[in-house]
């Protein structure tokens, strides 16, 4: 079988384009231990209509495998080298089993911005009715910092928290009307890939 190859430096220096894809791997991405030898592999799935994005991290990652499409699931799966684990583990804390643990990264504001654009992609909702809202899902410790950054951004009138979702180790953030649509702007003039279906209701 053929070995792919990619940039396996891609994520060695935090900045705002590969942030952004921590994010995105980070809340709907995965690592996993390929059967019986000691080597990993990335993976992300999103709904083919979203191919765009994977098109975009195929490119910028210089990966020269494919993309598969199973129906209306479009995958990307990469076979890690080590640094780039350690990258994304030691930089990001993205990890084998991460659902229930996830810690956020430590990087400049620019660049949490993009990685919170990326977790918005995965785990996010962006909706409108009546207003504009944002609703997260993730760990206690990632949407604690992602609820400091909206805050120190546009200041809350009253206190907001964040909020256990059902019965699993899940929480749940959201915010709305005036303050989600200065954050969600704010976040649409980042210059990075973002999902075009969510992402357009910002306007």
């Amino acid at each position: 079988n053929r070995k792919y190859t990619y940039d396996s430096k891609f994520f060695t220096i935090p900045n705002v384009l590969n942030c952004y894809y921590a994010g995105l791997l980070a809340s709907d991405g995965y690592i996993a231990q390929n059967n019986g030898v000691d080597s990993y592999t990335l993976g992300i799935r999103l709904n083919v209509r979203d191919i765009t994005v994977l098109k975009t991290f195929k490119k910028d990652i210089r990966f020269d495998g494919p993309i598969a499409i199973y129906g209306n699931v479009a995958s990307l799966r990469i076979t890690l080298y080590d640094d780039t684990r350690n990258d994304l583990e030691n930089i990001f804390h993205i990890h084998p089993n991460k659902t229930f643990d996830l810690l956020p990264p430590t990087l400049s504001l620019e660049n949490s911005l993009a990685y919170i654009i990326g977790y918005i992609d995965g785990d996010g909702c962006i909706c409108y009715s009546n207003n504009l809202s944002l609703q997260i899902m993730g760990t206690n410790d990632v949407l604690a910092w992602i609820k400091k950054h909206v805050d120190d951004i546009v200041p809350p009138i009253r206190s907001s928290s964040v909020r256990k979702y059902m019965n699993e180790n899940i929480y749940r953030y959201s915010i709305a009307g005036k303050r989600a649509y200065k954050f969600l702007s704010l976040l649409s003039n980042i210059d990075v890939p973002k999902l075009s279906r969510k992402w357009c209701k910002v306007s």
